[in-house]
């Protein structure tokens, strides 16, 4: 008997755990607003975001930090050198954030998709195409 009860506890907490994240608060970063940025989980600095991008977030109209996942209420993004970077749009809500990186590694959890984002073109891409159509152009002549 007490080990069906304990079977089934084990079970209730991994399913609470696999969907906690749809209980956490809703503050997506946008533009304007501050967040703390932590490095390597010890604070670093608090910063305005100038543009919420794909890829990443663009603080002090210059510095790209990247992001490589989104949740509600925190962003997480890796350098190059291996630091790794959590974006918090509250402060206080450091070790919510930390616990629930550390359930999402564990239990997997799904992106969020942030309505805050802003759809800028690829320049990069804009100029290949435009290259292209030169060519196709010069080739015509």
């Amino acid at each position: 008997m007490a080990i069906k009860v304990l079977i089934i506890t084990v079970l209730v907490v991994l399913i609470l755990l696999k969907l906690s994240y749809l209980f956490y608060p809703v503050a997506p970063m946008q533009p304007g607003k501050k967040i703390a940025v932590f490095m390597d989980n010890k604070y670093n600095r608090t910063a305005t975001i100038c543009k919420n991008l794909v890829a990443g977030v663009v603080i002090y109209d210059r510095i790209m930090l990247p992001v490589h996942y989104r949740n509600k209420f925190y962003a997480v993004g890796y350098l190059e050198d291996g630091h790794k970077l959590l974006y918090i749009t509250n402060r206080k809500l450091f070790w919510l954030a930390y616990l629930a990186e550390i359930e999402r590694k564990y239990m997997g959890c799904p992106d969020y998709n942030d309505p805050t984002i802003e759809d800028t073109p690829n320049i990069e891409k804009l100029n290949s195409i435009d290259e292209t159509e030169k060519d196709d152009k010069d080739g015509e002549k």
